[in-house]
């Protein structure tokens, strides 16, 4: 999975990273390993953005999970070229429906894992 967030984003990280996992449980896919750039700029360089573009030429990518195409760019042509190559490389990008469960989460103050925990499993069982 490829998670990125700007500016730096804990709970919608979390609540993504979750989502996904769950879609993979759901699509009878292996655990996924997680590759982020959380509060990282296109113009900064996307490192782990660039490992998942090489192992996907490499063949040992060949499903990525996403939330949306919005973690390659926040510029939707932009994105959507990004989204374009990898496909064009032969993976297969698995997104999550209307961009997942965390429509509202945006950059936030830490929150105690005891208010979190049931707000995230009450959005993770609608997807």
């Amino acid at each position: 999975m490829y998670l990125r967030c700007y500016p730096y984003d804990s709970a919608g990280m979390e609540c993504h990273r979750r989502a996904l996992e769950q879609l993979a449980h759901r699509h009878a896919l292996p655990e996924p390993a997680r590759y982020m750039d959380n509060g990282r700029r296109r113009a900064d360089g996307l490192p782990q953005l660039e490992r998942v573009v090489r192992s996907i030429e490499w063949g040992w990518i060949r499903t990525l999970l996403v939330p949306g195409a919005f973690v390659f760019d926040l510029d939707d042509g932009k994105a959507a070229d990004m989204a374009a190559r990898l496909r064009g490389l032969g993976c297969r990008l698995v997104e999550l429906p209307g961009g997942g469960p965390c429509p509202g989460v945006g950059p936030a103050r830490p929150v105690p894992v005891r208010v979190v925990r049931p707000r995230l499993v009450a959005q993770l069982d609608g997807v």
